[in-house]
């Protein structure tokens, strides 16, 4: 049997070696646990967090859903009330008449004697009011005949004149073809 001097310098430099090698493992070992330990916990820490954001944001929407709603009409009640919004456009639509041919028509049939001022129209009764003035009574004569043999108007109410020069006037007539509500 060989026996082992521990009190020699060279076995106990060994024994040193060993025993800081083996410190250094442990501390190695250690320091490598604690990193995976860390990058674990992060990514699962990460995770749990991210998680519990969504369930948070969507808990939120639910909330902010249940306060929107609260004291308003159903999804059922609004989608009536913009049914009933849609059928009264449409019934508008119905109504529409292109204004440019009508006005281009009805300028056509104006003779130079004849100046226009101004045109209102009532939605309702179908009519449209002019203002005019005629530099002659021939001139407003003709005008008045001119429009009520026109296809466009109908029911045109002239008033009665005397005088015999610059006549301003108004009248109404009622549009033919004019879509009914």
């Amino acid at each position: 049997m060989m026996l082992l001097n521990l009190t020699s310098p060279s076995v106990h430099a060994t024994l040193k070696i060993r025993a800081y090698i083996a410190i250094g493992r442990t501390v190695f070992a250690i320091g490598a646990i604690a990193i995976v330990s860390f990058i674990a916990s992060a990514l699962i820490g990460g995770a749990l967090l991210e998680q519990k954001v969504k369930s948070t944001q969507l808990e939120a929407d639910r909330t902010t859903l249940l306060l929107n709603t609260q004291g308003k009409a159903s999804i059922t009640e609004t989608t009536k009330r913009l049914n009933t919004q849609v059928a009264v456009l449409q019934g508008v639509q119905k109504r529409y008449l292109q204004w440019t041919p009508v006005i281009a028509k009805f300028s056509a049939l104006t003779p130079s004697g004849i100046a226009l001022q101004s045109m209102s129209f009532s939605q309702n009764a179908g009519k449209l009011t002019f203002s005019a003035t005629a530099e002659t009574r021939e001139d407003y004569v003709a005008y008045e005949k001119i429009l009520q043999a026109s296809p466009l108007f109908k029911n045109i109410e002239f008033p009665l004149q005397t005088k015999k020069a610059n006549i301003a006037f108004t009248f109404t007539a009622s549009l033919v073809g004019l879509p009914t509500p």
